[in-house]
């Protein structure tokens, strides 16, 4: 969907919550992602950015699905990380979990006292 078609038809509140609530992930070009609305962020479904440009956007657009994103909220210690889909099996579940909470653990900084 073009940016200017975000803009004019889904700039009243109730057309955002539609659009917002009939996809789960939302994909956009890296040059126009700031400047998408607040409620994408709201609702944790922040558009992730992609180089609309590049020569292997396939590529591209299929490691960004399948990939794992991270919320990290301001006000509290609570984080949301989406590792695994019903159509996986528990043993692979179970290692992307593992593999999840290890890489988070270093990329974070933990305080002592936790």
């Amino acid at each position: 969907m073009p940016y200017k078609t975000l803009r004019t038809e889904y700039k009243p509140f109730e057309a955002k919550r539609r659009l917002l609530g009939n996809f789960d992930m939302f994909l956009s070009d890296d040059r126009i992602c700031r400047l998408l609305s607040s409620h994408f962020y709201e609702r944790k479904k922040e558009p992730l950015s992609l180089n609309q440009q590049s020569k292997k956007l396939a590529l591209d657009i299929q490691r960004t699905i399948q990939g794992t994103t991270i919320s990290i909220s301001k006000n509290s210690c609570c984080c949301i990380a989406c590792v695994a889909h019903s159509g996986m099996a528990a043993d692979e579940i179970a290692e992307n979990i593992d593999s999840a909470v290890s890489t988070i653990v270093t990329k974070l900084r933990v305080r002592e006292d936790r």
